[in-house]
């Protein structure tokens, strides 16, 4: 067994320019207490906004932040700085539309600084501990902000679950971890990689157990049951933060964990094992989301689909072509979900109600905001020229031209199938929505957005049509 690879030790300057992003994020939850204490409880609307500007200057930092590790703790390079920018800009997005609830504005907002630290931490994990703590403080988090968000008992239920499963996920991920040290005598990514590749094969069932609990962060099927049932549970605009803005980290955290500490003659084993998961994912969610009449259950069966599609695509690793594809199918999750969850989140203010026939009858008093819904179902559904069809443009020639080429031909059918059942299903949606008999709001929204989310919907929809047109999709993506 090799020695666990040291990395060179920075000096206290260059570690916080590394980590200068998380810094940022964890100085702010504090600072948010405090200013909890005194700004008037009319005036909670300042801690969104103190919030969100803490998370765009992380972004802005996260943009231009050097490339290094930490000894062997973290490291950061181009999957994780595009991780962390997306991540950092979906998490101040969320605190704009969260509902200002004066009593609990700063523990909401505390819930949503946590989910993008941790977030952060998946992403630059290069340490199995630092991984899991990474984890722990999205679950955690998570489970606080469902709870807070949830007015009635299916939100109590909601949080139970996701408290439930998350401990489950969470002790795979332990005992994996345990394994792998057995193994391997280290915890970092490296030093595992180069001990598992003396070991037999059966050394690498440690990983599984790892990989099954970002399965669960990522909700692949047979760890998605939790997701419909949260989801519906939880007010649209903190599924912005519990539902999408977790899954860039934990998808950078799964590429550093195939890089890193997988040997390379187990690659090939593992991508066809990896376009299994996500094919039987596909189909699972597409086939079941087809009998949903709830926005936020769709949703999250689309959720399931669109990051099965992200793991086709990383199937093909170590193909840099299948790198950038898995990339830009999670940022278009984000960009998608994220606008979908806005648009949701406008209809239930307007409607005071979470309800589906009243969302409806809101639907048909703000058009622009369905316009924008029906936009950013457009592009998750992969049609052109938004960014989601460039996305699975993308996933489906690289899975055509994977080394097993029987096997990536049943994947792409299921990613072919699944786009056309989805595409029903978010019809079925649209349709509810505009043509459902009208019906009376019952109920107070439980709180009101830190800004005019119309606004925000805009936004969302023309950063759709730019990412689409003007980004490029080549290697400017990931550097």
């Amino acid at each position: 067994m090799l020695p666990p690879v040291q990395g060179a030790a920075p000096s206290a300057l260059e570690a916080l320019a590394l980590l200068a992003p998380e810094a940022l994020v964890a100085a702010a939850i504090p600072a948010v207490l405090l200013l909890d204490m005194v700004v008037p409880k009319r005036h909670a609307a300042l801690l969104h906004w103190f919030a969100a500007l803490a998370c765009v200057l992380a972004a802005a930092v996260a943009g231009q932040a050097p490339f290094g590790a930490v000894f062997d703790l973290v490291r950061v390079d181009a999957t994780a700085r595009l991780a962390r920018v997306v991540v950092l800009g979906a998490g101040a997005a969320g605190l704009v539309v969260l509902p200002v609830q004066p009593l609990r504005s700063a523990a909401a907002v505390v819930a949503v600084l946590g989910t993008v630290l941790g977030a952060l931490m998946a992403a630059v994990a290069h340490h199995l501990l630092v991984l899991w703590l990474g984890l722990e403080l999205v679950a955690l988090a998570g489970y606080g902000l469902v709870a807070l968000l949830g007015a009635d008992r299916r939100g109590a239920e909601a949080g139970l679950k996701f408290a439930l499963f998350g401990g489950f996920a969470s002790a795979l991920v332990l005992f994996g971890s345990s394994h792998l040290y057995g193994l391997s005598g280290a915890f970092d990514f490296t030093a595992i990689g180069n001990a598992l590749a003396r070991l037999p094969a059966t050394g690498l069932a440690a990983l599984v157990l790892v990989g099954c609990g970002l399965a669960y962060k990522l909700a692949l099927v047979p760890l998605h049951l939790y997701a419909p049932d949260v989801y519906q549970g939880t007010k649209a605009a903190g599924l912005l933060v519990v539902g999408v803005v977790p899954k860039l980290g934990v998808l950078a955290a799964l590429v550093h964990g195939l890089q890193w500490a997988l040997p390379e003659a187990a690659l090939a084993g593992a991508g066809q094992a990896l376009a299994a998961a996500a094919a039987l994912s596909l189909l699972v969610a597409s086939l079941v989301v087809v009998g949903e009449r709830d926005g936020k259950r769709i949703l999250a069966f689309s959720g399931i689909g669109q990051a099965a599609t992200a793991v086709l695509a990383l199937a093909c690793l170590p193909a840099a072509e299948g790198l950038r594809a898995a990339l830009l199918q999670g940022v278009a999750y984000v960009v998608g979900a994220g606008g979908a969850f806005v648009c949701l989140a406008r209809l239930e203010a307007v409607a005071g109600s979470g309800a589906a026939a009243a969302v409806a009858a809101a639907a048909r008093r703000c058009p622009w905001t369905t316009a924008g819904l029906a936009v950013c179902l457009a592009s998750l559904v992969g049609l052109p020229p938004l960014v989601g069809f460039v996305a699975k443009w993308s996933v489906l020639a690289v899975a055509l031209t994977a080394p097993w080429p029987s096997f990536a031909l049943l994947a792409a059918c299921a990613l072919v199938l699944s786009t056309v059942l989805f595409a029903f299903a978010y019809l079925q949606l649209l349709r509810d929505l505009v043509f459902a008999p009208p019906v009376a709001a019952d109920g107070a929204a439980g709180g009101r957005p830190a800004a005019g989310t119309g606004i925000a919907t805009a936004v969302v929809v023309a950063l759709l049509v730019v990412l689409a047109l003007g980004l490029g999709f080549g290697s400017g993506l990931v550097g």
